[in-house]
């Protein structure tokens, strides 16, 4: 009996001396690959940035919100670091996101999520590019740690807009001049496109993004007969 009393005492004194916490516990968050952030391009029309986009296929296929290119008419389009003119494929009003194609392909894309998509409480990450606001000018992409609240949020659709099917995601952190507009929001999970950002609410101490997600991306290419690339 003493033995099992001394036995007890000496497991508790060592859980004490390390305790197991919760932190301890829950596995380390994961990365996303330097790969998918890269398929992030700047977005400039008319010479100035309005955006951010995502490339999703090997020839160059750009997603976006529509709200990057409104009023384009007439105006070059320019996608990534090096200016390379775009052409605008197709706008979907209905979900206020808009297809771009580059001149040339770029050497980065990412790929979309697969059905059913993200679930509640994924982690995710942010990424966009930012003005610093700095003079001379600097824009940079940049990204933060985000976290999805709905992955399918039912908002009010009218005639003119189709909501039935949105992506909420709380952003855990914040970015400087952050570009709203067709930034990315990342799985961590699956380390893919979980959708494009067309909007953002901001509520006391947490912005919410507002955003159409990967399903809704794979239907416009679809409706234009543009191939998903396979999965790895």
């Amino acid at each position: 009996m003493h033995r099992i009393v001394y036995a007890l005492f000496v497991f508790f004194a060592v859980c004490c001396a390390n305790p197991v916490t919760a932190d301890a516990r829950r596995p380390p968050e994961p990365t996303l690959p330097q790969a998918a952030a890269e398929a992030v391009v700047r977005i400039d029309v008319g010479g100035r940035i309005t955006g951010s986009g995502i490339v999703i296929t090997p020839q160059g296929h750009v997603i976006t919100s529509s709200g990057t290119i409104l009023g384009y008419q007439g105006r070059p389009i320019t996608v990534g670091e090096a200016r390379i003119p775009a052409t605008v494929v197709a706008v979907d009003d209905r979900h206020q996101i808009a297809l771009l194609v580059a001149a040339r392909p770029l050497p980065r894309w990412a790929r979309l999520d697969a059905a059913p998509g993200s679930a509640r409480n994924d982690p995710a990450r942010i990424v966009a590019y930012a003005d610093m606001s700095s003079e001379p000018s600097m824009v940079e992409r940049r990204s933060c740690s985000a976290r999805v609240d709905d992955p399918h949020f039912h908002g009010d659709s009218s005639d003119s807009l189709d909501l039935n099917d949105l992506l909420i995601a709380d952003m855990t952190g914040e970015i400087e001049g952050f570009e709203q507009e067709g930034a990315a929001i990342f799985s961590l999970r699956t380390g893919r496109l979980a959708g494009v950002v067309i909007g953002r609410l901001r509520t006391t101490g947490l912005a919410r993004l507002i955003a159409m997600p990967a399903s809704t991306v794979g239907a416009l290419l679809d409706s234009r007969r543009i191939a998903v690339p396979p999965a790895d």
